[in-house]
C-alpha cells in the first residue's frame, strides 16, 4: 500500500477533516499486517505541512521521527522516471 503525505498529515493533525477516517484506515493496514510505502519525499511534505497548518515546527520535527522509527513503513526513493509517474498521476487523480 503506497501512503502519500496527505494521508500523513491528516493522521497527525486532529483537526484535520480526515483525520478519524485516515486514523481508522492506517489502523486495519497495521492490524492485517499490510506493508506500508512512503515516498521520501513526503518526508519533506509533511514537515512543510504541518509546520504551516500548526506554526509549531518542533511538532512537525517529532512527526518526522515519529514516522522514520517506524519499521512498518517503507521510504521509497523518487527518481526523476517515477517523480514524472507521479506528477502525471496527481494531475489527472484530482
Amino acid at each position: 500500500m503506497v501512503i502519500d503525505a496527505s494521508v500523513w498529515v491528516a493522521a497527525f493533525l486532529a483537526r484535520d477533516a480526515h483525520h478519524r477516517d485516515v486514523v481508522e484506515f492506517l489502523r486495519t493496514l497495521l492490524e492485517e499486517g499490510l506493508s506500508v510505502t512512503t515516498p521520501l519525499l513526503a518526508l519533506c511534505e509533511v514537515a512543510g505541512a504541518i509546520a504551516r497548518r500548526t506554526d509549531d515546527p518542533e511538532l512537525a520535527e517529532r512527526t518526522l521521527v515519529f514516522l522514520q522509527a517506524q519499521s512498518w513503513i517503507q521510504f521509497a526513493p523518487l527518481n526523476e522516471p517515477l517523480a514524472t509517474k507521479a506528477a502525471n498521476l496527481a494531475t489527472h487523480q484530482r
